[in-house]
């Protein structure tokens, strides 16, 4: 077997054999948040979370961005192998990006992809700037009080919920210093603004810009002691 052929099995098997999808706390914290606001017959299906379980977890695998909230995520991202187009390469490597969901660590996902993959031909390991899930958090913590109450008063015609955020962000770094880490963006963006995050043309309306400033503002004068 030539070694792209075995790197391309492999990656055919981690697409078919995708992580089991479950509810973390933070997503049952959000349906439930949800719950109180939603109409007929979703307001029952999210109180009931659990009795609903099979039907939410096959609604959020529908889409690549809610899918990200329910299972850890596999993507190949990079594929390396001969430097020349008429050489045969004498090795290949494949970069896959996994969004590691919490309760899951670097160890216990790269044993996983070992195992499903299951080839010894085949190396699996963790590269070296990878990290494992952030902590949870609280949003039961006043500093959680704190921002909900400042999206309430700018933002009054929104509904809050706890979120999973499904990427990384530098937000990580300051888990070592502070006791709660909130990733939030206070900005109205449309389907359109949405897809242009990291491509061409990425922008916010100027009055977005002018709400983000009143929120900050606001927020520290809650916060500030």
């Amino acid at each position: 077997m030539f070694i792209r052929d075995r790197l391309a099995r492999a990656l055919c098997r981690l697409e078919k054999k995708r992580f089991p999808a479950r509810l973390t706390p933070p997503v049952r914290a959000m349906f439930h948040a949800l719950a109180r606001e939603a109409a007929a017959p979703y307001r029952y299906v999210y109180a009931g979370i659990r009795l609903f379980r099979p039907f939410v977890l096959a609604m959020l695998a529908r889409t690549p961005s809610s899918d990200a909230m329910i299972r850890t995520t596999i993507a190949p991202t990079m594929l390396e192998g001969s430097d020349r187009e008429n050489v045969m390469p004498q090795s290949v490597r494949a970069t896959v990006n996994l969004r590691i969901l919490p309760g899951e660590t670097r160890e216990s996902v790269t044993a996983r992809v070992g195992k499903v993959i299951g080839d010894p031909g085949v190396t699996v390991s963790a590269r070296g700037q990878s990290s494992d899930p952030s902590p949870v958090s609280d949003a039961g913590s006043p500093e959680y009080a704190a921002i909900k109450e400042t999206i309430a008063a700018v933002f009054p015609d929104v509904v809050v919920a706890p979120f999973l955020m499904v990427a990384a962000t530098d937000s990580r770094h300051f888990a070592r210093i502070s006791r709660q880490v909130f990733r939030f963006n206070p900005v109205r963006l449309d389907t359109g603004e949405l897809a242009r995050i990291h491509g061409t043309d990425e922008r916010i309306p100027v009055k977005d810009f002018g709400d983000l400033i009143v929120f900050f503002a606001d927020l520290v004068r809650r916060t500030a002691g």
